[in-house]
């Protein structure tokens, strides 16, 4: 008889638990069921990039970066917006090649810091008006290329490689998620280039050779603010 008097206690507390977070879910929903308008922000938040893998490389590491700037939101209809942004982006990554471009020994670890601004132009589809996903083109223009070296034989370098072994234009796609709350976004996206990061170069007598025939990719968490 205790154990029934028990049971049944413990079960109409659970129904009070699913009851009060049910009707928590329906007074949120009744708080919110306006879909993003319009809007002009800010935005900003943490890069975790990489290169795509290339058969010279024996490890490659992520490196950790930021992104930083504005947007606008142009609501088409309830549900569904075109959003561009400019925003500055730092990729690259930390690799470890197996030869040089020669295909000589010894191996090297390079530290690639390269920075962008990115003109991402995204479809935004609301599927319900707190939550979104989101994908489309972006354009990344290279502003800045440092590269740091250290070998086997004991050797380091570090400084602002010349411009002419990057591409200067970067290309490629976008998608995400992301969770709408009043005025403040919060989100996630997968960056998928399609363009090599490195451009041919010609060597003289050792030919034409691409340092970094490798492509970006790497995810980007952020935090948006709308102000208008």
């Amino acid at each position: 008889m205790k154990n029934s008097n028990f049971l049944t206690s413990k079960i109409s507390q659970f129904k009070g638990i699913i009851a009060g977070a049910a009707l928590s879910i329906m007074a949120l929903s009744a708080q919110a069921q306006d879909f993003p308008g319009t809007a002009f922000g800010v935005k900003g938040g943490l890069n975790l990039t990489n290169f795509a893998k290339n058969d010279n490389i024996t490890d490659e590491k992520i490196r950790a970066g930021f992104n930083a700037g504005i947007y606008g939101r142009f609501k088409l209809t309830d549900g569904f917006s075109l959003q561009p942004e400019v925003i500055y982006s730092t990729q690259g990554n930390k690799q470890t090649y197996s030869t040089n471009f020669i295909g000589n020994s010894p191996s090297s670890t390079a530290t690639i810091d390269l920075g962008y601004v990115q003109v991402p132009i995204l479809a935004v589809v609301n599927i319900v008006p707190n939550f979104n996903i989101h994908a489309g083109p972006y354009a990344g223009f290279l502003v800045k290329n440092k590269y740091t070296s250290d070998n086997n034989n004991g050797n380091s370098s570090s400084n602002d490689i010349n411009s002419d072994y990057f591409n200067k234009v970067d290309f490629g796609l976008v998608g995400g998620i992301g969770i709408d709350i009043t005025k403040v976004h919060i989100g996630a996206r997968y960056l998928y280039g399609l363009q090599n990061v490195g451009a041919d170069k010609d060597f003289g007598i050792f030919g034409t050779h691409n340092l970094f025939p490798q492509k970006n990719n790497g995810i980007q968490l952020y935090v948006a603010f709308d102000l208008k």
